[in-house]
């Protein structure tokens, strides 16, 4: 599809997710095409708008110099192989709109009832930033593993670390290579993960194996959406997610891959929406 056929089709999304505020203050991330349109908004909640090509000219992990007929990348954000990453721009952009209306609107609350499920000695899974500190309860959880492949995203989580009432432990690593022994853990906590993770069968084939048998996944994740249109727009966007949004692919059926590794789904609520559908999922290694 054409960048400004797409631009048409998805700019309308911008005034529902609460960023247009953004606009005047220059706070705009994305990727500007060569005719001026820019596929943007990557924020906390991982949703996506479209601005329209007068929008901005500074976008968060690719500047446009209008006077030129370039895009100059920043740093790359495509990985091939499992390892670890540093993401410079999009750990700050992340960052950045993780204090947007969408996380603390939206994902906050999912956040706070996925990992309030949490219990024993628990393996986080893609720390990020570190959002999900603050919501371990003392008193079911012992003690909390936490896992980030990306430098640049590790440094915020050890900021915030003094938000969480249990013990954290942060360790460089993708979950493909997980440094932990077979059944170790009773809970593994991952939001918003999976769609960047290089090889999902063997990360998730990694949680079951050193979750205990009876141990819960619990899941947060933005996922294929059901539509044929919708998801041929998915898919046609997922090279400039990859390459902007720390390898995103914002097309994968993730609840499907968690069914083919071997979990058992206890639990699945969907959270509709046309291009950024959402799961919650619970489930149990036999």
């Amino acid at each position: 599809m054409a960048p400004d056929r797409l631009s048409r089709y998805l700019c309308p999304l911008v005034t529902s997710i609460g960023v247009g505020s953004l606009l005047g203050k220059g706070l705009l991330c994305g990727f500007c095409a060569a005719d001026g349109f820019g596929i943007t908004v990557f924020n906390g909640a991982g949703i996506l708008s479209v601005f329209s090509p007068d929008a901005s000219t500074v976008v968060g992990v690719v500047r446009r110099d209008r006077r030129r007929d370039q895009v100059s990348q920043s740093t790359s954000t495509t990985d091939t192989n499992p390892g670890t990453t540093s993401h410079n721009i999009f750990a700050r952009t992340y960052e950045l709109f993780n204090g947007s209306l969408a996380e603390s609107n939206f994902m906050v609350p999912l956040r706070r009832e996925i990992v309030g499920k949490a219990r024993g000695l628990v393996l986080e899974v893609g720390a990020g930033t570190g959002l999900n500190f603050s919501f371990y309860q003392p008193g079911q959880v012992e003690r909390v593993e936490a896992i980030e492949p990306d430098a640049a995203m590790l440094r915020y989580a050890r900021e915030r670390l003094n938000t969480a009432r249990v013990p954290i432990t942060l360790t460089q690593v993708a979950v493909e290579a997980l440094p932990f022994a077979n059944e170790t853990f009773d809970s593994a906590v991952t939001t918003l993960v999976f769609c960047s993770v290089t090889d999902p069968v063997r990360g998730f084939r990694e949680i079951m194996r050193v979750l205990k048998p009876g141990g819960t996944l619990l899941l947060v994740e933005h996922v294929r959406s059901q539509g044929a249109i919708a998801g041929l727009v998915q898919d046609a966007l997922v090279p400039v997610t990859k390459l902007l949004a720390g390898n995103c692919h914002w097309n994968r059926d993730t609840a499907h891959t968690v069914a083919e590794v071997g979990f058992q789904v206890t639990f699945k609520r969907d959270i509709h929406s046309l291009l950024m559908p959402m799961i919650l999922l619970e489930a149990r290694r036999s």
